[in-house]
């Protein structure tokens, strides 16, 4: 399945098209992103995320900075950061 995926850049309309094409065979879903402040970004963040048609698993955040985390620790339910 690996071989299947080319990890290149990818608009989101054609990240979407990929992950309904293998997502019934993914066992962990992981995203990784170096976000540079999440009291700047987190909207951002926040957007780009509900407009993926995949859920992960994992989120990866590089860079958050550690000012307010524990503000930030309940704007993505399902998640612990």
């Amino acid at each position: 399945m690996l071989q299947d995926l080319k990890f290149v850049y990818n608009s989101i309309d054609e990240f979407n098209d990929i992950c309904s094409e293998v997502v019934y065979n993914l066992e962990i879903s992981m995203i990784q992103l170096n976000i540079r402040s999440m009291n700047k970004k987190f909207s951002e963040l926040y957007h780009f995320l509900h407009l993926l048609d995949l859920d992960f698993d994992v989120i990866v955040l590089s860079e958050i900075w550690s000012y307010n985390v524990s503000f930030h620790h309940n704007l993505l339910p399902n998640y612990t950061l």
